[in-house]
């Protein structure tokens, strides 16, 4: 299913309700946040193009490594009248510096 170019008259948000590694066994407040942000913008007078990723979709929306790169290449290249990138995640810390936890770990 491709995306049509629409000439960059519509906004483009990515919001992703990563993982939180302390929150193991209750819900994890950042998922009803970015739900409440993505309809915000959908309900604005200005067009946006939404897309979410969070931990409880599907495999195509899960927030793994392959799915954020995917949809940040997809997002920056798509013409758009503002981009909107919102990453609600836990940080680790690895060899090569922080990065976005992208596993539950269970």
């Amino acid at each position: 299913m491709g995306v049509q170019d629409d000439g960059g008259t519509i906004g483009d948000a990515l919001l992703v309700a990563g993982y939180d590694t302390a929150a193991v066994n209750i819900d994890d407040p950042r998922l009803p946040l970015v739900t409440q942000l993505g309809e915000a913008l959908l309900a604005s007078a200005s067009p946006w193009r939404v897309r979410r990723l969070a931990a409880h979709g599907s495999d195509r929306d899960l927030p793994t490594r392959g799915n954020v790169r995917r949809e940040l290449d997809a997002l920056l290249n798509r013409p758009a009248a503002a981009r909107l990138l919102v990453i609600a995640a836990g940080l680790t810390r690895t060899v090569e510096g922080l990065a976005m936890v992208c596993g539950s770990g269970r």
